[in-house]
């Protein structure tokens, strides 16, 4: 019999702080993640995916072997079509790439770090979900911070992709990210007692 894991899935908006979370509890509870986001840009980078891209959005979309993120974001930014398109190309390897690094995992626990779980459909494969959430203003000095973006940028873009309810009500825990960081490491700590006492 294959052991499976159960999967702990973060999820959240822009600037939330998802990925700073799912780092504490790697560290802390020694809980493997797989960053969906990073890997999807890496798997770009596979000759027969970006041969794809280049087919579907033109030649710019590398430089010198490399993704032009800024080229490809402008491309598909408010386009749903494009975007659509993309996302064809993309997700589907995404969801191969994490059922074999699934399949390599010993480890009780794991965490899938995704932005887009649900849009991804890869929600599937959760058997928790923790919606990360943030007041829009420090989603705002956060990215400002990380990606050196003005602050009307910013804005634009979370109005794409806004807060989403019915995600929300998909999950099974919200977590608030405005605290001091020894109070969210306290939140987190009682949140992975709980999915462990509820996976038993």
């Amino acid at each position: 019999m294959t052991h499976k894991p159960v999967i702990i899935c973060i999820t959240g908006g822009m600037g939330s702080g998802k990925t700073t979370i799912a780092r504490i509890i790697e560290k802390k509870f020694d809980i493997p993640v797989y960053h969906a986001d990073d890997k999807a840009k890496n798997l770009m980078h596979k000759k027969a995916i970006a041969r794809k891209i280049i087919e579907a959005f033109g030649e710019e979309s590398f430089r010198n072997g490399k993704l032009n993120t800024k080229y490809l974001a402008g491309q598909v930014f408010g386009q749903e079509k494009k975007l659509r398109k993309l996302e064809k190309i993309v997700h589907p390897e995404v969801r191969k790439d994490f059922k074999k690094w699934l399949n390599n995992q010993k480890s009780s626990f794991v965490l899938l770090e995704n932005a887009i779980l649900f849009k991804s459909g890869m929600d599937v494969f959760c058997d928790f979900i923790i919606y990360v959430t943030a007041p829009e203003e420090i989603r705002i000095r956060r990215i400002m911070e990380r990606d050196g973006l003005h602050k009307k940028e910013i804005e634009n873009r979370l109005r794409h992709q806004p807060e989403n309810e019915e995600f929300r009500k998909k999950s099974h825990f919200i977590l608030r990210n405005d605290r001091s960081l020894e109070e969210i490491k306290d939140n987190i700590e009682k949140l992975i007692q709980k999915i462990k006492k509820n996976s038993m």
